[in-house]
């Protein structure tokens, strides 16, 4: 072998000696990472779930290159994780849980002097480790029922507790039946519809599912009182002694109807002879003699014992009472030939209905005449009559109004009378004359009436009146004969104004000055005949304010307006002096003021006080 060749040989066996020890060395060290983990059951109460289970990664590698942690908690799929954490997880169900941890590491030589390739990753498990999640059974109270017993219907609560963290719920079987579950709280409203003892369980159910055992309470539920309907009348309103019909119903909740009763006089006392009871007595029938507002009271009990239950109702029956009426003979007493006349002074009815009046006018029990107005009768002979009047309400309620009168045989005056003169004045003397006659008999008296008062004035065959204002006057004549009969008659007497005298002569004077925006009054006199009254109206500008009225005594006399000169009268104005005399007609005398320095415009007309219209004067 030549030197170059032995040189070579030493320096390539150690060089593979070297790298044969070093792969040697590369298999021992690249061993796989230990998985392991901790974990503890929290106290803690879930908000969902069951048990809530801390677990804390303490997986180690001799190379310290873990690079990755994968959890399996024994429900569903594996969750990845950071090796070294702790993280919670939530169980919905108790029971043992197969919990496994699996650690990955990287396959690499930290000590080598350059760079090496990996070849591969290793990992390692820790379990299935079992992890116990366990729950108590919670427990269930029934601790209240706000009323008991119960009427049927009627609702009442129940309350409950459960001994458990807080996340357990209250279950309510309240029909009896296990499987079906009625209502859910710790506190529920309930009612029963049938009597009876009724028995209600109450069980508790936590956020584990656990159901606890039921605890149970009785409820009792009384029978319920009957229900009654409201009692019907065959009429809402009947005659007396008419017979009248009035029925309930009656069902009873939790057993049986087994009496009504019936109080027929309203007195609350159920055993009068009069009352009527029985099993299935829901309708009678009675009668009221007396008119007005009749109760009656029914009662009906039901089978509880050793108590019956008990329901009273109570109607009203409306007896109607008859109408009230009376009437009237016009005249009284009537005598042979007397337009005899029959009038309602009285027709009502307490119901307030329609009435219905029908006459017997010849006594004979036929009623000839229906209405309120029958036809005036003439007796040709004296003695008794019989006259009725029947009256009907609209429940056909009836009453009978009968009167007897005696037409006499004495005949009548007959009143007339005449007055002179025909169209008299006011103060005039008017004369009355009687011209009556008695064909009979003689008048022994003649009365007068002047005023339409009811009151005679006078009494005489001729008498006198004035008439002190104007008008239509009514005045009646009254004449009766030495047997007493009367007659009167009636006549209008117009009363007319007494015609006014002419004006009375007046001179007015004013005195003024003119200027542009009108006059001033510097004198104000009038010159006016006795018993004469002078008033001053003054309207627009600068006409002063207060009455002037004055009058002149027994003498002429010449009145003088010192109050109202000096005043400054404005264009427009308007100044009027009024004189007037009893029985006079009135002359007004007015100046209509000018501008521009102009005189007045004097203006004389005449008129009544009273009237509306002026005219001419003279």
């Amino acid at each position: 072998m030549s030197r170059p060749s032995r040189i070579a040989k030493r320096l390539v066996l150690p060089v593979l000696l070297v790298a044969g020890v070093l792969v040697v060395a590369q298999v021992v060290i690249a061993t796989p990472p230990t998985a392991n983990f901790s974990f503890e059951v929290l106290d803690t109460t879930p908000a969902t779930g069951c048990k809530t289970v801390s677990f804390t990664d303490t997986s180690s590698d001799t190379e310290n290159d873990i690079t990755g942690i994968s959890w399996n908690f024994g429900e569903g799929a594996a969750q990845p994780g950071t090796p070294g954490e702790t993280v919670t997880h939530t169980y919905a169900t108790p029971g043992t849980k197969s919990v496994t941890l699996t650690a990955t590491d990287a396959s690499t030589d930290p000590d080598a002097e350059g760079p090496l390739e990996p070849d591969g990753v290793e990992t390692g498990t820790m379990g299935p480790v079992s992890v116990a999640i366990s729950s108590p059974f919670p427990t269930a109270a029934i601790t209240g029922v706000s009323a008991n017993p119960v009427e049927p219907d009627e609702q009442f609560t129940l309350t409950g507790t459960v001994s458990d963290d807080g996340t357990a719920t209250g279950q309510w079987d309240l029909d009896g039946v296990a499987a079906t579950i009625e209502a859910t709280g710790l506190s529920v409203q309930h009612s029963f519809d049938a009597s009876g003892t009724k028995t209600v369980r109450f069980r508790a159910v936590d956020n584990c599912g656990q159901i606890g055992a039921f605890d149970t309470d009785t409820v009792f539920v009384s029978n319920g009182a009957p229900i009654v309907t409201t009692p019907v009348a065959s009429a809402a309103v009947v005659r007396r002694n008419q017979p009248v019909s009035v029925s309930v119903s009656a069902t009873d909740p939790g057993g049986a109807v087994t009496l009504y009763e019936w109080d027929l006089n309203g007195d609350g006392d159920y055993t009068d002879p009069t009352d009527q009871s029985g099993a299935a007595l829901t309708q009678v029938q009675t009668s009221f003699a007396s008119s007005g507002n009749h109760k009656i009271n029914i009662r009906v009990s039901d089978n509880t014992t050793p108590t019956a239950r008990q329901t009273v109702v109570s109607t009203d029956v409306w007896v109607n009472f008859p109408p009230e009426a009376d009437f009237s003979v016009n005249p009284s007493p009537p005598l042979i030939g007397d337009a005899v006349t029959f009038r309602l002074t009285r027709s009502q009815d307490t119901e307030a209905g329609a009435l219905t009046h029908e006459w017997d006018l010849d006594g004979n029990g036929t009623y000839e005449f229906t209405g309120t107005t029958p036809p005036a009768r003439t007796y040709q002979t004296a003695g008794a009559r019989s006259v009725a009047l029947r009256v009907t309400d609209a429940s056909g309620e009836q009453i009978v109004v009968p009167k007897t009168f005696t037409v006499g045989s004495n005949i009548r005056p007959e009143a007339s009378f005449r007055f002179s003169p025909r169209s008299p004045l006011v103060r005039q003397e008017v004369e009355f004359t009687s011209t009556s006659d008695d064909a009979d008999d003689r008048i022994a008296k003649h009365e007068w009436d002047f005023n339409a008062d009811g009151r005679y004035d006078a009494t005489g065959r001729v008498v006198t009146r004035t008439f002190t204002r104007p008008g239509r006057k009514t005045v009646s004549l009254r004449v009766t004969d030495s047997r007493g009969a009367v007659e009167t008659t009636i006549q209008q007497v117009t009363v007319k104004r007494k015609p006014l005298k002419p004006p009375p002569e007046v001179i007015a004077s004013l005195g003024y000055q003119r200027y542009p925006w009108g006059l001033r009054v510097v004198a104000l006199y009038v010159d006016v005949p006795r018993q004469t009254t002078v008033r001053i109206q003054c309207k627009g500008r600068g006409c002063p304010s207060g009455k002037f009225v004055k009058r002149s005594r027994k003498k002429r006399a010449t009145l003088r307006f010192n109050g109202f000169a000096p005043s400054s009268l404005r264009a427009g104005a308007k100044l009027t002096v009024i004189s007037s005399r009893p029985d006079s007609i009135a002359e007004y005398f007015t100046w209509k003021i000018r501008g521009d320095s102009q005189p007045p415009l004097k203006v004389k007309r005449c008129k009544a006080l009273a009237a509306r219209k002026f005219k001419r004067c003279g």
